[in-house]
């Protein structure tokens, strides 16, 4: 996969807090930030997934309940 250099503005308070994760981890800051966008948009196609299921009449939806009959738990 190729890269490309992006800048963005961040609060202050949000830079440090990922300095200090990257030294913690010995990782480099655009490291962590480039995992958390990652981590970010695999959330969002979960959630677009879930709305589209939510609103298909052919994907049926279970309660928690059912689901835990199912399990057995």
């Amino acid at each position: 996969m190729s890269k490309q250099a992006v800048s963005i503005t961040l609060d202050t308070n949000v830079i440090e807090k990922i300095d200090s994760l990257a030294l913690g981890s010995d990782r480099p800051r655009s490291w962590l930030i480039a995992q958390a966008i990652d981590s970010y948009l695999l959330d969002l196609d979960d959630a677009e997934e879930a709305l589209r299921r939510s609103r298909d009449a052919n994907d049926p939806m279970i309660s928690e309940d059912e689901m835990r009959k199912l399990l057995s738990v």
